[in-house]
């Protein structure tokens, strides 16, 4: 039997794409295993996802652990490395995988100081960067010297960790994505008035995202073509940051501006858009725009690594550019009924054909049973 420990540094509200993801990698574990061998996930967690309402029946179904929240910064203690030494062998753990940590202090420590060799993978969701403080070189060098292979969840993301460290065991697996959770939703209208036009985009951190950049856009096209458009804002972070940069930008936070909370059917938010919008400035893999082209949303990207310009169709903008974004907006607006059917069915045959579960499933499990 081998053990795999998936540690993540996760403790968001919903389950989004992620939990589904780790979930059906565990089920597929126990189902085929490794080659000849059984095999199986045991999950570690930061403390504060133990409150969150997935955790429970997350814990009832999985062998699940819940760390301080020191473990995934600079401030651990000698009890961190105490809980995860307990855990390596009353696990009896082959091999570690991370999520959502870059430079991790006490899994460096394990690296070296641990009986036995536990190889290391390191799954980066996220453009790798450093602050440039005192301490980046300790930082590159923890990343250099804690994982035995580095997996980027889209190329642009394996290509930054290679231009901006020494590591040479840097690759690639394009993530999945859970298709079947964006079946169920609630028919919504997100409209003012039947004849408006809604752009939805994801707007936490807020420049990030780019909600300067919307905001203008959407401000251009509503008074240059005398269209009635509603940008909406799904939040899964700090509201007020977010008016602050639509307020900032534009100088007031205007009636056609809607901020919205995050919801585990975020379905019926895509199913509720006419076109959705990544004018990001930065991603790792944008999960919310394949989603989207699954649900029929006319969809514009900003071209940038991490944003998935292969989709058919799609509109794609220069980064930063307000007039670039609102000449492919009103293309995608200004689609008649039947070419925006065509646009849908293939992208949607696309990203089912693409980004499919299987598929991952497959490459991860290949991966481990190289290392061990």
């Amino acid at each position: 039997m081998k053990t795999i420990l998936l540690i993540s540094d996760y403790a968001a509200s919903y389950r989004g794409n992620f939990i589904p993801c780790i979930e059906a990698l565990g089920d597929y574990l126990e189902l085929y295993g490794l080659g000849k061998e059984k095999a199986r996930m045991v999950y570690l967690f930061p403390e504060p996802a133990k409150m969150q309402t997935w955790a429970e029946s997350f814990a009832q179904k999985h062998t699940a652990y819940f760390i301080s929240r020191s473990f995934y910064s600079r401030h651990f203690t000698r009890a961190d490395v105490a809980t995860l030494r307990r855990i390596l062998n009353d696990e009896h753990i082959d091999l570690i995988h991370t999520h959502f940590i870059f430079y991790n202090y006490v899994l460096c420590i394990a690296h070296y100081t641990y009986a036995r060799h536990i190889p290391i993978i390191g799954h980066f969701h996220n453009q790798f960067s450093i602050p440039p403080t005192r301490s980046a070189w300790l930082k590159r060098r923890v990343v250099e010297h804690t994982y035995t292979r580095i997996i980027g969840v889209s190329k642009s993301v394996a290509e930054g960790v290679k231009r901006n460290t020494h590591c040479t065991n840097v690759g690639y697996i394009m993530n999945a994505i859970a298709f079947e959770r964006l079946n169920n939703y609630e028919s919504i209208s997100l409209k003012d008035n039947p004849s408006q036009y809604v752009v939805l985009m994801a707007g936490w951190p807020a420049l990030v995202k780019g909600v300067d950049i919307a905001a203008k856009a959407i401000k251009n096209l509503r008074t240059s073509k005398d269209l009635d458009i509603k940008l909406c804002i799904v939040q899964s972070g700090d509201f007020e940051q977010t008016k602050r940069c639509v307020q900032d930008t534009i100088g007031e936070m205007p009636a056609w501006v809607q901020l919205l909370p995050p919801r585990e059917d975020i379905a019926t938010y895509y199913n509720a858009a006419d076109v959705f919008l990544s004018a990001s400035r930065t991603e790792g893999l944008s999960y919310a725009t394949i989603e989207a082209a699954y649900c029929s949303c006319g969809l514009v990207c900003t071209r940038i690594g991490g944003n998935p310009l292969d989709i058919p169709y799609i509109g794609i903008c220069e980064k930063e550019d307000v007039e670039s974004l609102c000449t492919m907006l009103y293309g995608q607006l200004a689609l008649a009924p039947d070419e925006k059917e065509k646009q849908s069915v293939a992208q949607r045959q696309y990203v089912l054909s693409h980004y499919n579960m299987e598929d991952w499933l497959k490459k991860i499990t290949a991966l481990y049973r190289d290392l061990i």
